[in-house]
């Protein structure tokens, strides 16, 4: 027999695994983004894309660098609103990644603590 909460703590792992893949590929993209505005190419395009430790100032980066090198109107509409999508995504993201999780239940019959 399982573990009191061991279940939970599974499918949650699975999740959170989950969450965490998705959300790298979504970087990459956005490194993507980067290179191409840029015109820069790994691993000079990685040094710099990855030099703020942040997703959200990785995005300002993209945002900032699309500005300078005047991104067409339609374009820039698209990439705010990808943007603006992420930085709301980053919030749901941010709690799965960090947030701690667990079970405590104390069983009265046992007199011991789960997990």
């Amino acid at each position: 027999m399982p573990a009191l909460g061991e279940k939970e703590w599974q499918e949650h792992a699975a999740l959170v695994g989950a969450v965490t893949l998705a959300w790298n590929q979504t970087v990459h993209q956005l490194l993507r983004v980067f290179c191409h505005l840029t015109g820069l190419e790994s691993p000079l395009a990685e040094a710099i894309f990855f030099s703020p430790q942040s997703d959200s100032a990785q995005r300002n980066l993209v945002k900032r660098v699309a500005a300078a090198v005047g991104l067409a109107e339609q374009n820039w509409k698209t990439l705010e609103k990808l943007l603006k999508r992420l930085e709301k995504a980053s919030r749901g993201r941010n709690l799965a990644t960090h947030m701690i999780f667990g079970i405590t239940a104390f069983d009265q019959e046992t007199g011991i603590w789960g997990p």
